[in-house]
């Protein structure tokens, strides 16, 4: 949850706090480098010194003005994945300050990512009983989903793979498509395209060629 604190008659006020451009609401979940933007107003001083910590951890420490404030947390001061309390603190010239607490928010680890993505038997006839093998490299365990779409777009397969086994293991994977759809039928000749889902994000595609 959200609480304050303010000190001083002409106190500076600590308002419209944002986390990767979004409102914060309890258990949202955020970058481990997000980017924070708030609004600070004096109206004793225009100067003012501004701390951001993540529970013990500092984050930021320097000076503001009134006005908006945005800070983005360098790789170097990265925030460990898990739940965390943002402490937003703000001391004007003349003394006056202010601390905000943002409670329980969520940090990501390192986004998953999929590389060296390629295929051989690029162009393949399952006439022949040739299949296409399709090679890639997952930075961590993680359930992967891959969409087939004929060259109208149209969704002819779906295969999934859950985190740790094979398809949606860390480091080298190697996955085979024989050219056959949803029903088992085998496709016409043309081309067409794999797209590769992790999470609700797609990480990588490829096209593949039918041939008769």
């Amino acid at each position: 949850m959200l609480s304050g604190i303010c000190f001083g008659q002409t106190a500076p006020t600590i308002s419209g706090v944002k986390f990767d451009g979004k409102t914060y609401f309890p258990s949202d979940m955020i970058s481990n480098t997000p980017t924070i933007e708030l609004l600070l107003s004096s109206e004793g001083a225009s100067a003012l010194q501004v701390e951001i910590a993540a529970d013990s951890q500092g984050l930021y420490s320097g000076p503001a003005n009134n006005g908006v404030f945005i800070f983005s947390v360098p790789n170097a001061r990265k925030i460990p994945p898990g739940t965390h309390t943002i402490i937003i603190s703000a001391v004007d010239s003349i003394g006056g300050s202010a601390e905000v607490f943002f409670e329980d928010l969520n940090v990501m680890g390192e986004p998953l990512k999929l590389s060296g993505l390629t295929a051989y038997h690029q162009v393949f006839s399952p006439e022949k009983s040739e299949q296409a093998i399709i090679s890639y490299n997952l930075s961590d365990n993680t359930p992967l989903t891959v969409l087939f779409y004929n060259s109208s777009g149209d969704l002819i397969l779906g295969k999934y793979f859950d985190g740790g086994d094979k398809g949606g293991k860390t480091g080298f994977n190697q996955i085979y498509w024989d050219g056959k759809d949803l029903s088992g039928h085998v496709v016409r000749s043309g081309y067409y395209v794999l797209k590769f889902i992790i999470g609700n994000k797609s990480v990588g595609t490829i096209k593949i060629i039918v041939m008769d």
